[in-house]
């Protein structure tokens, strides 16, 4: 069964990796590591590359959509790396980059993490991975406890998580995040 991770806003903030469980707290999960050298991916901009010398890749305005995180685990490091901002629950744009991700990959080797605000939206990829042959020991399931968040992958120790806005707090509402839109407004 995949590690199920369901944040509550108001509980402590924790960290959590492909290969690492989830920190033992109930708040959010933070991507607490710099991100600025991180590449930006936006909604149904799927990408597959080599980790190589790539600090991270990082999405934002995941909304009514989900972040699907998939690596291959080579031994010593982290090799091959599928990013997916999929937009809303139209999980077939996905599957074509995926099929040729997972023709590239040892299935067996891999971890992969689902980020979403909706339970809906993360079972429902959570299934498909599963089906198309990744190992549900070696998956996460996250959902946010906002509506709206920004999160990332950073492939040195293979982090996951939200980014997180803490100087922006004046902006939270019981409904998520209300403030600037731009990352380069957040992070100056």
């Amino acid at each position: 069964m995949p590690g199920i991770y369901v944040a509550q806003k108001t509980g402590m903030r924790g960290r959590a990796g492909l290969a690492l469980p989830f920190t033992p707290t109930t708040g959010p999960i933070d991507l607490a590591v710099n991100h600025g050298e991180f590449i930006t991916v936006g909604q149904d901009e799927p990408i597959d590359v080599s980790s190589g010398s790539l600090h991270g890749i990082k999405t934002a305005h995941v909304g009514e959509c989900s972040v699907l995180i998939v690596a291959e685990w080579a031994g010593h490091d982290w090799g091959r790396l599928y990013f997916d901002h999929v937009g809303g629950s139209n999980f077939e744009l996905a599957w074509p980059t995926l099929k040729k991700f997972t023709g590239k990959v040892h299935q067996q080797h891999c971890y992969s993490a689902v980020l979403a605000t909706t339970r809906y939206n993360a079972y429902a990829l959570v299934g498909e991975l599963i089906k198309v042959g990744y190992p549900a020991h070696c998956m996460s399931a996250y959902i946010a406890s906002t509506d709206t968040i920004e999160v990332g992958y950073a492939v040195n120790g293979g982090l996951f998580g939200e980014i997180s806005r803490s100087s922006d707090q004046k902006d939270m509402t019981p409904y998520g995040y209300r403030g600037p839109t731009a990352i380069d407004t957040i992070w100056p």
